[in-house]
């Protein structure tokens, strides 16, 4: 089984704030959120060698508990921009799963 360990940015310095999500060994992706509490607009990155697994799905509900925690009452748009096209249904998945979260 893969461990996560996803890192959470709420502010523009990313050296001001950051905390892990999921304890883990090896960092497979990065989450960030900006904006404000009502209209946060998350996006996240997650390695290709774990995607397929899971542990985006698990992320998001990890990410939504962390931005809930935090004060966030709701998400603004959530651009998808994955290159060439390569995995945007699966990212579109995501924003979905974490949407879900903040209805």
């Amino acid at each position: 089984m893969h461990t996560l360990l996803c890192l959470l940015w709420l502010c523009k310095d990313v050296n001001q704030k950051r905390s892990r999500v999921a304890d883990a060994q090896v960092p497979i992706g990065i989450l960030y959120a900006d904006g404000p509490l009502h209209s946060t607009v998350p996006s996240w990155w997650l390695d290709s060698q774990y995607r397929g697994k899971g542990l985006g799905s698990q992320a998001m509900d990890a990410f939504a508990e962390v931005l809930k925690a935090r004060g966030v009452t709701g998400l603004g748009a959530i651009p998808i921009d994955t290159f060439a096209g390569k995995y945007h249904e699966q990212s579109c998945a995501l924003a979905r799963r974490i949407r879900c979260h903040f209805p």
